[in-house]
């Protein structure tokens, strides 16, 4: 069983006090710095700076190689140095070479392979840790080989290929086994825990956890336990249940508190904050969501803060606070544009860096044949994007035609416009229109997603309507909604979809008899503007498909209204209000689109798609946004 820290920490002060020898005490101040690294860098510096001077006085390389491994970790972890880490990793590498130390070896090309990977070098990176765990195997030391292992691990799970990450954490699990590493054992377990969550394995994923959670509660590991404890919470909120998982992201929160991890307890505090954002428990989540926005800059957490600013939006909108929404939104996009600026600097440093210590290592020959060989791979990558782009086009031929034609509504409504405007080449809103038993039946659907997975919920939702509404014969607006609920649920529920595939729709249904309309709509609402006056007809608070809030069951209503001459309804998605533009690079929002329906309402219906046309592109344009989302509006007026 490995020694704890304080017995470790002890016996190498008593090694260094005994040391009579200048080579002793190197290695004594080198192993002190190495081991206080991550828990008390002031004190690690000052043993590794006694260690660096003594070694170059006494000329001892292997000490000093040993030095050059601690001087690599401050400019990596500490100082963020890349280009100086490397060059301190490969010195080490080019004195430890002489005494075939291959532990020393192992330990600093592991780090090698992990910066760089950073730097986006993702070959290079596989052969660095490869060669690692050969050195680590060849002196049988089952701690590097475990850590070895849960990197290459960590590779493929970041590439997402699920099955080469299990088997190298899995064989990481049995290293650390084999020399009774609890931490290490937990950490792994933690590593296998994530696939199984990724790969919706939610009963395999909590086996993982609760052996995981057993070995840091038996020894009093903290990372590993606060870890645990917050992939179990994901685990129970993929599940649905969202109770359970609270009570799981309240014990992790406890849990990095106690071990000082800030950055731990934000990502804790953001979670319960979406949990009681779902509960409509607004209160209880701006208390959480509102300590994010405290701390998170204290320790240069972004993209925590842009997480607690948007989701603080999307209460602030629920709670018809639009002031403190629109705040919240302004915040997010700015600090959303100087994060990405900051985070592309530093990518760009991190690649920069690794490929000027990969060029110093390199021929010029073998730099001459990879350029090549990227040449030809970026070919083939053109090659095969055209022809994805021209299947795309020939999917958007079929997609409008299986949509009705738009001349429905100029036979059926003397004033009315359609706005459609596609985020992709393929849409995931879609409009639909038919005449059912003398009824006139308009909706707007906005389905999950856009580009093609949203085009696949289109060719799925136009399908059932064609059925319910055309087959069936069903015209009450409620009962179509109805229907369709139930089918796309049984539909997806046996596939791989996430449990929030679904719809959002405003359905209308006009019978020109009695000059009745009725309206239903799934989480969309319907805008009627009579006699001056804009009214919100509110929809359902549900969605097509996917659970209910809080598993309650769904209700779909029908409302009922008698059209007098001068109306003017209004069906429409989110795209429009969602849409980021402007100077200050914010939403829309639902406020500014009334209104400038409402300022237009009076026009021909033609003139009214040209103005919302023409405020669109003006708004991406001076924020110089790209579309955001699919759009679809529709006006209509009733005489």
């Amino acid at each position: 069983m490995l020694e704890s820290m304080e017995y470790t920490l002890s016996k190498l002060e008593a090694q260094l006090s005994n040391a009579t020898h200048p080579r002793d005490r190197v290695d004594a101040l080198n192993q002190l710095a190495w081991e206080l690294r991550r828990s008390n860098l002031e004190v690690s510096v000052s043993y590794h700076e006694q260690a660096l001077a003594l070694a170059t006085q006494e000329n001892y390389r292997q000490g000093l190689a040993y030095a050059k491994i601690n001087e690599g970790f401050y400019n990596y972890s500490s100082y963020g140095k890349i280009g100086e880490a490397i060059a301190s990793f490969l010195e080490a590498v080019d004195l430890l070479e002489q005494f075939k130390d291959c532990k020393g070896l192992g330990t600093a090309y592991s780090f090698l392979g992990y910066l760089y990977w950073s730097g986006a070098a993702y070959d290079k990176a596989f052969e660095l840790v490869k060669t690692a765990l050969g050195h680590h195997e060849e002196v049988a030391d089952q701690e590097g080989i475990g850590w070895d292992l849960h990197t290459l691990g960590s590779f493929y799970e970041e590439l997402g290929e699920a099955a080469k990450a299990q088997d190298f954490f899995s064989q990481a699990l049995e290293a650390f086994k084999s020399i009774e590493d609890a931490f290490g054992m937990a950490t792994a377990l933690n590593g296998l825990a994530s696939l199984h969550l990724k790969g919706k394995e939610h009963k395999e994923a909590l086996a993982m956890l609760e052996d995981s959670l057993a070995l840091s509660e038996a020894k009093g590991l903290g990372d590993s336990k606060a870890g645990g404890l917050m992939l179990k919470g994901d685990v129970y909120w993929e599940g649905g249940d969202l109770s359970t998982a609270c009570g799981y992201h309240l014990k992790a929160l406890m849990q990095y508190q106690q071990n000082g991890d800030v950055l731990g307890g934000l990502t804790a505090k953001m979670r319960l904050g979406q949990f009681y954002y779902e509960a409509k428990d607004y209160e209880e989540a701006l208390k959480y969501v509102d300590q994010v926005k405290r701390e998170a800059p204290e320790i240069k957490a972004q993209n925590k803060l842009l997480e607690a600013y948007a989701l603080c939006a999307k209460i602030y909108e629920a709670l018809e606070d639009y002031q403190q929404a629109y705040l919240n939104t302004q915040k997010y996009s700015a600090l959303a544009e100087a994060t990405m600026g900051d985070q592309r600097k530093s990518q760009t440093e991190r690649m920069q860096a690794v490929a000027e210590a990969e060029q110093a290592q390199q021929q010029a020959e073998i730099e001459r044949l990879r350029n090549v060989e990227l040449k030809e791979a970026y070919d083939q990558i053109e090659k095969q994007q055209e022809s994805i782009v021209a299947s795309i086009r020939y999917a958007s031929r079929i997609q409008k035609s299986i949509l009705p034609s738009t001349q429905f509504l100029e036979n059926h409504f003397t004033d009315s416009f359609l706005f459609f405007r596609p985020r992709d080449i393929v849409s995931g809103d879609f409009y639909w229109f038919a005449e059912s038993d003398g009824k006139w039946v308009v909706g707007a659907i906005d389905c999950t997603g856009h580009g093609v997975p949203g085009a696949f919920m289109v060719v799925l939702g136009n399908t059932l309507l064609n059925d319910i509404v055309l087959d069936q014969g069903v015209t009450d607006p409620a009962e179509i909604l109805r229907q369709m609920d139930a089918r796309v649920i049984k539909t997806l529920q046996s596939g791989e979809a996430q449990a929030n595939d679904g719809m959002d729709v405003a359905m209308l249904v006009y019978d020109p008899s009695n000059r009745e309309v009725q309206f239903a709509g799934a989480k969309n609402p319907l805008l009627l503007v009579r006699n001056g006056e804009m009214q919100r007809v509110k929809g359902s608070v549900f969605a097509i498909g996917g659970q209910s809030p809080g598993k309650k069951p769904k209700r779909f209503e029908t409302r009922h209204f008698m059209a007098q001459p001068g109306d003017v309804w209004y069906l429409f998605s989110d795209g429009f209000q969602d849409q980021f533009g402007g100077e200050e690079k914010t939403k829309y929002l639902t406020k500014s689109f009334r209104d400038l329906l409402y300022r237009h309402h009076t026009l021909p219906m033609k003139d009214q798609a040209q103005k919302l046309a023409e405020e669109l592109d003006g708004w991406m344009e001076a924020g110089e946004e790209r579309q955001t989302d699919d759009i679809i509006v529709m006006g209509l007026r009733i005489d």
